[in-house]
């Protein structure tokens, strides 16, 4: 149920982000709330479901483009956060 309000606040995020196309510093700080959210709901299904079925379904499913992507640009946020 907790990953339902995170994919919406992902959404919210998203939505503030094209909003705030033309703001470089509100559009970073959502970018980086929007990528925190989508990435919390990988932490949250861990802990719904037993550890041998995730990581089953987590290696197959992390390989994919797209989750690259997001666990690619969440690290690069972290790191220039820091």
């Amino acid at each position: 149920m907790y990953e339902r309000n995170k994919l919406a606040e992902a959404r919210y995020f998203l939505e503030q982000m094209k909003i705030n196309v033309n703001s470089f510093y509100a559009f970073c700080y959502n970018l980086s709330a929007f990528l925190s959210a989508t990435r919390s709901v990988l932490y949250l299904v861990k802990k719904e479901v037993t550890r041998t079925s995730y990581w089953t379904w987590y290696e197959t499913k992390k390989q994919s483009q797209i989750v690259k992507f997001f666990i690619d640009k969440r690290n690069t946020s972290f790191i220039k956060n820091q």
